[in-house]
């Protein structure tokens, strides 16, 4: 949506690039704070993110 790498989109809220990789291959999920971040960033709301 951003055209950003896991490196710049972990810097940008503060989580380590690992933790973006978990994330898109369902190993971990965000924490609620990463949830809030990604939303602001992405400018969606929270149920956008997390339902669809």
């Amino acid at each position: 949506m951003k055209k950003m790498s896991q490196s710049e989109l972990s810097k940008r809220i503060g989580v380590s690039h690992q933790a973006i990789s978990k994330w898109e291959t369902g190993e971990n999920y965000p924490d609620f704070m990463s949830l809030i971040s990604l939303a602001q960033l992405f400018e969606v709301s929270l149920d956008i993110l997390v339902y669809q």
